[in-house]
């Protein structure tokens, strides 16, 4: 089970494939047929065959797809967050290892069990890691853990107790008009220390 910090990060990285998969056919790559959209598939790499140009990706979602990379495929490394592939470098397929997500674009299969690849993306699993725990350690930096104990709606003030002794010092948090607040379900609630 992801955690709320995990969870967002892979929804970010989805939201930027996709948005990367819409904005990539501008850009002059190449179309198998012009009329058809192209099909794209996210996930992990859970097995790789080398020979046979060929990776498994675990989507979040459904079962597993066959990605084969056709022969002029183009395969881009981009870091995670990346608002564009402006920044990508193009790698050979050797570098994508089990454990690396990637975004695939091609033609999918009528089963919709593979994927003949003509671009493949990837966030390698380091990359992911080394975003994950700076987003950890500015949480940890900036961030404040306490248990609610007053919430005034009208001025806009929650107050917390911070740390773990029963006379801490109470903290005041004041929101700003437009802040959304979210009740988070029970088992998000677990926060990494």
């Amino acid at each position: 089970m992801l955690n709320r910090d995990e969870r967002r990060l892979v929804v970010g990285i989805a939201g930027l494939l996709a948005g990367l998969a819409l904005a990539l056919p501008a850009h002059g790559l190449p179309q198998a047929d012009p009329s058809r959209k192209a099909d794209s598939v996210i996930g992990e790499v859970i097995a790789r065959d080398l020979v046979a140009r060929r990776l498994t990706l675990k989507p979040d979602a459904g079962d597993a797809v066959e990605v084969t990379l056709q022969e002029h495929a183009i395969v881009l490394r981009t870091r995670p967050g990346a608002p564009t592939l402006a920044d990508s470098t193009p790698v050979p397929l050797e570098q994508i290892v089990v454990g690396d997500r990637v975004l695939a674009r091609g033609a999918r299969s009528d089963d919709k069990g593979s994927l003949a690849a003509r671009q493949v993306v990837v966030m390698t699993r380091d990359d992911i890691a080394r975003k994950q725990e700076a987003e950890r350690a500015e949480w940890r930096r900036r961030g404040v853990l306490g248990v609610v104990t007053a919430v005034d709606a009208d001025k806009g003030e929650i107050t917390l107790r911070v740390g773990r002794m029963a006379l801490s010092q109470p903290l005041l948090v004041e929101t700003a008009s437009s802040h959304t607040t979210t009740k988070l379900p029970p088992p998000s609630m677990a926060i990494e220390a």
